[in-house]
């Protein structure tokens, strides 16, 4: 079992996504393994569209996260749209988020 962290806050809208990935990071640190999970309108986070203005950009850090072994996920129908994620996303069936969430350890959400 592993921690998981849910992002469902779309760009530009507050810094969340930034406070996500600390703790992710922080989670790594100490070891666990991570999982991120986009869900809604989060998932464009997936796509490099650079920092809404007063923000800071997480681009590079999303990218890097797999080197930290934290892996981002997103719905299978969340990423199909026209646009390929930017960032290394393993796509969950949405009939199997319901295990995802039950077999964490922890889920927290923003």
């Amino acid at each position: 079992m592993s921690p998981l962290l849910i992002c469902r806050t779309p760009p530009g809208q507050d810094d969340s996504l930034a406070e996500l990935l600390d703790m992710a990071l922080t989670l790594a640190a100490f070891g666990q393994s991570v999982t991120l999970l986009f869900l809604g309108e989060a998932v464009q986070h997936l796509n490099d569209h650079g920092p809404a203005t007063g923000r800071r950009d997480t681009t590079e850090l999303l990218n890097a996260l797999s080197d930290y072994g934290i892996t981002c996920a997103a719905p299978r129908s969340g990423l199909e749209t026209e646009w390929a994620p930017s960032v290394p996303v393993t796509a969950v069936n949405d009939d199997a988020l319901p295990a995802l969430l039950a077999q964490a350890s922890h889920a927290w959400g923003w």
